[in-house]
């Protein structure tokens, strides 16, 4: 099973959510990594030790980020892209597949932001 990271929109009459993948730039795409990666990459304790609280979250909950929360989810991203050689063990994946994750995820959040009542799902 994989773990999925999707732009949305809520319908502000009922608060559905409204699937926005189809505005993410064709090299881009939906996965966010294994559904093990819950634990072993965005819940692993680098992650804790970079100070990136929410994506450690995921070890319990899916998440869903609007507004100021994507400010956060977004520069944790950042933060893990920029300590990209901490990430290593013999549970990690290569470098290039968490970057790959990450880019997917700051694609997903840039299509987000677009809207006033956007957000980011990750489950």
């Amino acid at each position: 099973m994989s773990l999925t990271i999707y732009p949305y929109t809520r319908d502000p009459e009922n608060g559905n959510m409204v699937d926005r993948c189809g505005d993410m730039a064709i090299e881009y795409n939906e996965l966010f990594g294994l559904e093990s990666w819950r634990y072993t990459v965005w819940g692993a304790s680098i992650c804790t030790e970079l100070g990136c609280k929410l994506l450690t979250t995921l070890k319990y909950q899916n998440i869903y980020a609007e507004q100021a929360v994507l400010d956060t989810l977004e520069k944790e991203l950042c933060c893990i892209r920029n300590n990209l050689g901490k990430f290593v063990g013999k549970n990690m994946p290569t470098k290039a597949a968490i970057n790959h994750r990450i880019n997917n995820g700051l694609e997903a959040i840039r299509v987000a932001k677009k809207y006033l009542n956007g957000g980011v799902c990750i489950a």
